[in-house]
């Protein structure tokens, strides 16, 4: 039953790694994306 929780909590940990890394691009692409925006505007 442990080893089960503790495998299950490590495959889960590297799930939100991997989202967590998903969004942290997500955002850089959209701050960049803004900022070339912001240069076109001017």
């Amino acid at each position: 039953m442990h080893k089960v929780k503790k495998r299950f909590s490590e495959k889960y940990r590297s799930q939100h790694f991997f989202s967590t890394q998903i969004k942290i691009i997500i955002i850089d692409s959209l701050i960049c994306n803004q900022t070339v925006v912001l240069v076109y505007a001017f």
